[in-house]
């Protein structure tokens, strides 16, 4: 199953139109995950029901680095 991921910076998060930090459709996310963001946790905010997207916090020890979206490719 292919997924879309694309994050955001934490730094961006109170701008109205942030600046991507990536986008990508890939098989093997983890892979993606670990080398966008080595060592980092993930915690799951929500899902949006109309977009089907989940969020994730993307988290470097206590502080929040990105704001994580994944879906499934169509």
């Amino acid at each position: 199953m292919l997924i879309t991921m694309y994050a955001y910076s934490a730094a961006d998060a109170e701008e109205s139109d942030p600046d991507e930090l990536f986008v990508v459709t890939t098989d093997d996310p983890a892979a993606v995950l670990h080398d966008r963001f080595p060592g980092a946790t993930y915690e799951f905010l929500f899902s949006d029901g109309h977009t089907h997207e989940w969020v994730f916090a993307v988290r470097d020890g206590n502080d929040t680095i990105a704001s994580l979206y994944t879906s499934e490719a169509l």
